[in-house]
């Protein structure tokens, strides 16, 4: 019985890293996707891809840029804002 559930356990376990894992690249896919399809209207990539904010840098760029009609909703802005430091953060 203990044997059969440390295998259950661990199979779990494998299972939540993995779906941990996929999400994680589904993530940045996505704020890939919104950088791409939304800043790039009004300015070219350069302007980000130079720039150098940490996480509190970017959640205020993110917000003046949606302040200035850049169309990022509220649920795209904090997937942004995770590629933006991930990505772009010295």
């Amino acid at each position: 019985m203990f044997r059969l559930t440390a295998v259950i356990f661990t199979m779990v376990l494998g299972l939540v890293f993995f779906l941990g894992l996929t999400l994680q690249a589904a993530g940045k896919e996505e704020g890939e996707r919104i950088l791409q399809q939304r800043c790039s209207v009004c300015h070219t990539l350069t302007r980000v891809y130079e720039a150098e904010k940490d996480r509190e840098g970017w959640e205020y760029y993110v917000e003046r840029m949606i302040r200035m009609g850049a169309r990022v909703t509220p649920e795209e802005n904090p997937v942004l804002v995770d590629y933006l430091t991930e990505k772009f953060s010295p």
